[in-house]
């Protein structure tokens, strides 16, 4: 048992098998947080290919409506086929503020283009507990006004918050194992007094 020390908790720890308990902690921590990086690439390129393919059917869409709007024979009845396509497309940015906004109820939070009814607020709250949520959500409104993000702002937002919300528990976790170690590593030896 040489090397083993006694510590306050009653049980027996040794300074090796301790400097490789936390080095061995902290490579556990790092590799969550590759994982966590990686998940985070993997969600942020299916959310490109979704707003690709979304532009791609938008854009399908306008060549179609202009295509039957120049194929009026006079009746109106092209013209009147793009006029309903049009009132559809602009009610629909209309209809995402009232979805997003929960009907005419005035926003829970709002800064730039992140605008945030009571729910949603909450929600989220709940889902990011190690977070400031006020304070992150303004840092990063600047980030989510940006034209490539202003569109699916709400998504990008989350995917933000979710992000700094896995970084602070680990941070905190970091701390916490780090705090341990501390307590349970045997006290430094003192000189022995004997000289050969």
């Amino acid at each position: 048992m040489a090397g083993w020390q006694r510590c306050s908790d009653g049980r027996l720890y040794h300074p090796t098998v301790c400097e490789k308990a936390r080095e061995g902690w902290e490579h556990k921590l790092a590799r969550r947080e590759r994982t966590c990086r990686a998940m985070e690439e993997r969600e942020r390129r299916r959310r490109e290919a979704d707003a690709q393919r979304d532009e791609e059917r938008d854009g399908r869409r306008d060549e179609h409506r202009h295509v039957h709007q120049g194929t009026g024979t006079g009746t109106g009845t092209g013209t009147g086929t793009g006029t309903k396509e049009r009132k559809k497309d602009n009610a629909a940015p209309s209809a995402d503020r009232r979805r997003s906004s929960g009907s005419a109820e005035p926003y829970a939070f709002e800064a730039g283009v992140i605008r945030l009814n009571a729910n949603d607020l909450e929600a989220w709250r709940k889902d990011y507990p190690n977070l400031s949520l006020e304070a992150e959500l303004r840092s990063l409104s600047e980030w989510a006004g940006r034209p490539e993000n202003a569109k699916g702002w709400f998504h990008a937002v989350q995917g933000g918050l979710a992000k700094r919300n896995r970084e602070s528990a680990l941070a905190v976790e970091r701390v916490k194992a780090e705090a341990t170690a501390r307590a349970h590593a045997p006290p430094a030896r003192r000189p022995s007094a004997y000289v050969p």
